[in-house]
C-alpha cells in the first residue's frame, strides 16, 4: 500500500498530508464541537451559488483545455495529479484574488524565473523524515512569523531572527537540491519533467480570458450595489447602468471608479452624463502627465505622489461635492507612539491647488512624541522640496514643533500651520500649501 503511495505523491507531499491531518485529529480531540460547526459554516459558504458556480464553470473550461492538448497528443494521464494540485492552488484560488489578479501579473509569475526555480527545487525531495523534520519547523517559523507583530520595538528582534532561520534553512534546501540536480541530471531532464513544468503553465495562461471575464463581472456587481444607493429613483438607475455599461464596456475599473463617484452629484440625466465625462477625463489626465502652471497647483497624479518616498501615496482622486475634487492617501501608523500622519490634496479635476499633511496623537504623551513629530517635519519639508523646490522655512519648521498657529506666504504660496487639543486627550497638526 505504501509503495503504491509512493509511487504516485512523493514524500514531501506526503509529509504534509501527515502533518496536516495530523493538526485536523489535534484540533478535533481538543475542540470537536467547534471545530466541527465552523468547518460546517466554510462549506456552507464555499457551496453558495455565488462560489460555487463560477468555480465549476471554471472547472468544466480547464476540462476543456486538456481535451485539446490531449487533442493535440500533448496530455499524458500521470498529469492528473498536477492537474488537480493546479485546480486547486491556481484556479480556485485565483477566485478570491480580485485585487491582486491582473493579466500582467498572471504572465509575470507564470513565466518567471521564481516559478522554474520553484519547480527544480520541488522536483526532488528526501527522505521522509528529513521532509516531516523540515516542513515542520518551516511551518512554525511561518506562522509565528504571520502572528508577530512586526511594527512593535520589542518583537522586531525576535521577527529578524526568524526571517534569518527561514533564509538559512532555505539555503539548505538549495545546497540539498542542488547537489541531487548535479548527481542526477539524467533523471530530471525526461519527458515527463517537460509536461509536469508545461501543463500547468500552459492551464494557468489559457485561464487569464475566464478570469478576466470573471473580475469583470464581480466588479460590475459590486459597483451596481453602490449606484443602488446614488440613484433612488428606479427609471434613472436603469438608464445610469445602461449608460455606464455601454460608455465602458471591459473597463470594469472606471465603472467602479464612476459609481463611487455618482454619491456626489445632484442625481439626473444630465448629471450622469457629466459624471461619466468627468471620469473619462481623469483616466485621460492619469495617462497625460503634465507640469501645470504653478501658480493654478499641481497635476493632481503629481502631487498625488509627492510623499511616496515615505510610504504615503494617494491611489484615488474622486469629485468630494460641487466641481471640487480631492484625495486621501494611507494613513502612516507610529503605533508606539499612537499616532498617525496622512496626506491629502483637494482642486478641481483637472488640478491640485491644495496640499496638507496632518498629525494626529490619539492621546498625546509628552513623553511619546519625538519619533512622530521627526516624521511628521520631516514629511513636511518634503513636501515642500517636491511641490516648491523650496525647503521649509525656519518660521514653519519652529511653528510645527510648537504650539503657535501660523499663515503666511513664502514662494508664492500660503502656509498654514495649525493645532487643535480635543477633550478626550487627542492632539492634531495640520500644515497646508495652497
Amino acid at each position: 500500500m505504501f509503495s503504491i503511495i509512493i509511487d504516485i505523491f512523493n514524500t514531501r507531499e506526503i509529509a504534509i498530508a501527515i502533518l496536516f491531518f495530523s493538526l485536523i485529529v489535534f484540533s478535533l480531540y481538543k475542540n470537536s464541537e467547534d471545530i466541527i460547526e465552523s468547518f460546517k459554516g466554510v462549506l456552507k459558504a464555499f457551496f453558495s451559488k455565488k462560489i460555487i458556480t463560477p468555480i465549476l464553470i471554471m472547472f468544466l473550461y480547464s476540462l476543456l483545455l486538456i481535451y485539446i492538448l490531449n487533442t493535440f497528443s500533448l496530455w499524458e494521464n500521470h498529469q492528473i495529479k498536477n492537474y488537480i494540485y493546479w485546480l486547486i492552488g491556481v484556479g480556485v484560488i485565483t477566485h478570491f484574488k480580485q485585487n491582486s489578479f491582473s493579466i500582467k501579473s498572471v504572465l509575470k509569475d507564470t513565466l518567471s524565473l521564481i516559478v522554474i526555480f520553484q519547480f527544480i527545487l520541488t522536483f526532488y525531495t528526501f527522505n521522509l523524515f528529513f521532509e516531516l523534520i523540515f516542513i515542520s519547523i518551516v511551518s512554525f517559523l511561518s506562522m509565528a512569523k504571520v502572528v508577530i507583530d512586526k511594527d512593535k520595538e520589542d518583537t522586531k528582534a525576535l521577527n529578524t531572527f526568524i526571517d534569518i532561520l527561514l533564509s538559512i534553512f532555505g539555503f539548505i534546501l538549495i545546497f540539498l537540491t542542488a547537489k541531487e540536480y548535479l548527481n542526477n541530471f539524467n533523471e530530471f531532464v525526461n519527458s515527463k519533467t517537460l509536461y509536469d513544468f508545461f501543463v500547468p503553465t500552459f492551464l494557468s495562461i489559457m485561464t487569464i480570458p475566464y478570469f478576466y471575464l470573471f473580475f469583470t463581472i464581480v466588479t460590475y456587481e459590486s459597483s451596481f450595489v453602490s449606484l443602488n444607493y446614488a440613484v433612488k429613483d428606479k427609471k434613472l438607475l436603469r438608464y445610469a447602468k445602461l449608460k455606464g455599461i455601454f460608455a465602458f464596456n471591459f473597463d470594469s475599473k472606471s465603472f467602479q471608479k464612476w459609481s463611487h463617484n455618482l454619491f456626489s452629484y445632484d442625481i439626473s440625466k444630465d448629471s450622469i452624463k457629466k459624471s461619466i465625462q468627468d471620469i473619462k477625463k481623469l483616466n485621460k489626465l492619469e495617462k497625460d502627465i503634465y507640469e501645470v502652471d504653478i501658480k493654478k497647483g499641481w497635476h493632481p497624479f503629481i502631487a498625488n505622489s509627492f510623499l511616496i518616498d515615505s510610504n504615503i501615496e494617494i491611489k484615488d482622486y474622486r469629485r468630494s461635492y460641487s466641481d471640487m475634487w480631492s484625495g486621501t492617501s494611507n494613513y502612516l501608523r507610529i503605533s508606539e507612539e499612537f499616532s498617525h500622519i496622512f496626506y491629502k490634496i483637494e482642486g478641481k479635476l483637472e488640478y491640485v491647488n491644495k496640499l496638507e499633511v496632518q498629525l494626529f496623537f490619539y492621546k498625546k504623551d509628552k513623553l511619546k512624541i519625538e519619533k512622530s513629530y521627526n516624521q511628521f517635519v520631516n514629511i513636511c519639508n518634503d513636501l515642500s522640496i517636491k511641490s516648491l523646490k523650496n525647503k521649509l522655512p525656519d518660521e514653519v519648521l519652529n511653528s510645527l514643533v510648537g504650539d503657535n498657529d501660523l499663515t503666511k506666504e513664502y514662494y508664492n504660496k500660503k502656509f498654514v500651520v495649525s493645532h487643535q487639543s480635543f477633550e478626550t486627550g487627542a492632539y492634531q497638526v495640520i500644515f497646508t500649501i495652497h
